[in-house]
């Protein structure tokens, strides 16, 4: 996906970055391991919109890891990902540090 490489590139070495929305594509582990270590390293982020990503449990366990290292981002949507209950549990314990990040989740189980 050429696109998310040049958003990797641009959040690893831009600080001028503030909202950034990447929607409904199945982002491969490889390509959302570099994302989440771009968010890592960049000051200026402040929503970040991965809806309908697929990103999985292990995605989650990623970015759970990104965002401790996060204090820019204000911002999460994350509905349509299928975290997982480990994720998700991830995710909440990272965001204990940064208070006043706001995340929109979509949980809802499917009978």
């Amino acid at each position: 996906m050429p696109e998310l490489q040049l958003l990797v590139e641009a959040l690893t070495h831009s600080n001028n970055i503030h909202t950034h929305a990447h929607t409904h594509t199945q982002t491969h582990t490889q390509t959302a391991a570099a994302l989440c270590d771009a968010l890592k390293v960049n000051n200026s982020l402040k929503v970040l919109c991965l809806n309908d990503n697929y990103l999985g449990e292990r995605g989650a366990l990623a970015l759970a890891e990104a965002l401790k290292e996060s204090p820019c981002l204000e911002e999460l949507h994350l509905k349509g990902n299928e975290l997982g209950d480990v994720g998700v549990q991830a995710i909440c314990e990272a965001l204990q540090v940064w208070v006043w990040v706001r995340v929109c989740l979509c949980l809802c189980v499917c009978v």
